[in-house]
């Protein structure tokens, strides 16, 4: 079966419209929506995303200077930071396939 993922930017204009976008790409049936690793909170970004989609795997690039500090990358991707319902997954590179 085949997968696709939608990559998007983390740097947009209009929440509203960034927000419709990754509705609709849930709708049109991509399985997971990439973010870019530069621009906006990818952890901001990634609870707006889940408010408005029901299914789609959520995956956040783990930036070089995220891997140097423990800290920052053990609280938000701890499993007992998020619910157990929540579609995420983070990745090492921008470029990596899950």
């Amino acid at each position: 079966m085949l997968k696709i993922g939608v990559r998007l930017p983390r740097q947009f204009e209009d929440s509203g419209d960034y927000l419709a976008d990754a509705r609709a790409m849930e709708s049109a049936g991509a399985d997971s929506l990439w973010l870019d690793d530069e621009g906006y909170d990818p952890w901001l970004l990634l609870a707006g995303m889940a408010t408005v989609t029901s299914r789609i795997r959520l995956i956040v690039p783990i930036s070089s200077a995220e891997r140097r500090d423990p800290e920052n990358l053990g609280s938000p991707a701890s499993p007992r930071a998020r619910p157990a319902s929540m579609r995420f997954s983070s990745s090492r590179g921008a470029h990596s396939a899950a």
